[in-house]
């Protein structure tokens, strides 16, 4: 029996299985072979395959799609002509700090500070520092590392990582741990340089707390002959939900970025705090060490109050349940991703650095993926 004849005795939801190990240009082939695979192609698994490649799409069964053909378009206009902006907007945890001025916040301004570590006696340590952003919901596109050269220092050493992780998540625990993550990347390697270096994503990540692990230590530092890391400059490149919200082009993304927060269990949970009688959260682990400014506001989480995200959560106490009609779910992601995006969640002016003048004028950076 041919290949095809074989194919031929396959039911459409056989073929659509197959198909989905193919990529776009395999499966924009395959739309040419017969009417059968054009009729199959040509509906939602063509459209999640061009998306998967930009946006976190949950499934392609997915009820906050009515209309994938728009939803590419957004996607494509979104990925084309919307510049990406900084969205930090708290220093919430630091696996150490060396000394009280050399603090996490230090990453998040233009000077010539640093974030150290503590010093270690081995190459195998590893550190982390924790973000919160500017909204409840941000699509995250890149991470970028600035690493320090203590020009001071005999040889001019720099104090970079071995690798970089990134992971990305809604909620933290009370030791500054994210409960839950709804994406992790692998391990990049870090280039031994103090030129910026950029962590591009696959696809634009939903979070509202990004934490940067730095694998391994490499530098020795003269004097003590103990390893650090020490970053200069950090920032956390993306989109707010409310930009989306802002133009009527990208509109169309705000359902299927709210559908894919809510894959991480942790999302509708920290919605629960945007309720006006939820309480103050307590101040961030970073804010407790004794080598940290205790009082600084960059240590306070930022908080907002939403009394129709609380009402629109009140309906659907459980959240997305796969035995309701399509319909009713995409009307509560669309109503829940409106409120999300009305929110007034700016990063604070003095920390909210554009992209024109994000990177030096002399960067000589290496990309670190």
């Amino acid at each position: 029996m041919s290949a095809m004849g074989c194919l031929g005795r396959l039911c459409h939801e056989e073929l659509a299985a197959c198909f989905d190990y193919l990529d776009v240009d395999h499966l924009m082939a395959c739309q040419g072979i017969c009417r059968t695979f054009q009729v199959l192609v040509s509906g939602p698994l063509l459209w999640y395959k061009f998306l998967r490649e930009v946006l976190l799409v949950p499934h392609r069964d997915t009820a906050a799609i009515d209309n994938w053909g728009d939803l590419y378009k957004a996607t494509i206009w979104y990925k084309n002509h919307v510049p990406p902006i900084e969205l930090i907007g708290r220093a919430c945890d630091a696996s150490s700090t060396d000394h009280y001025s050399q603090t996490i916040l230090e990453t998040l301004r233009t000077s010539s500070g640093f974030w150290s570590s503590t010093g270690s006696d081995t190459t195998q340590a590893n550190e982390h520092l924790t973000y919160q952003l500017c909204e409840p919901l941000c699509l995250v596109h890149k991470v970028s590392v600035k690493f320090y050269r203590a020009n001071y220092q005999l040889g001019r050493p720099v104090y970079p990582a071995q690798q970089v992780r990134l992971s990305f998540g809604f909620d933290l625990s009370s030791s500054g741990a994210l409960t839950t993550c709804v994406h992790t990347t692998p391990a990049y390697h870090a280039q031994f340089s103090d030129g910026w270096q950029h962590f591009v994503l696959p696809q634009y990540i939903p979070a509202h707390y990004v934490k940067v692990e730095f694998i391994g230590k490499r530098q020795r530092q003269p004097g003590d002959e103990l390893y650090y890391t020490v970053v200069q400059q950090l920032h956390v490149m993306g989109t707010p939900l409310s930009s989306c919200q802002a133009s009527p082009r990208l509109r169309p993304l705000i359902p299927a970025c709210v559908e894919s927060a809510c894959q991480d269990p942790s999302f509708l949970t920290s919605l629960g705090h945007l309720s006006p009688e939820a309480p103050t959260p307590p101040r961030y682990p970073c804010a407790t060490s004794q080598a940290n400014p205790a009082g600084h506001y960059m240590f306070m989480p930022m908080t907002w109050s939403s009394e129709p995200v609380t009402r629109t959560l009140a309906q659907f106490p459980h959240g997305i349940e796969r035995h309701r009609p399509k319909a009713v779910t995409r009307q509560f992601l669309e109503t829940l991703g409106a409120h999300l995006a009305s929110l007034d969640a700016s990063p604070d002016p003095q920390f909210c650095r554009g992209v024109s003048d994000m990177f030096d004028s002399d960067d000589d950076s290496d990309d670190g993926y």
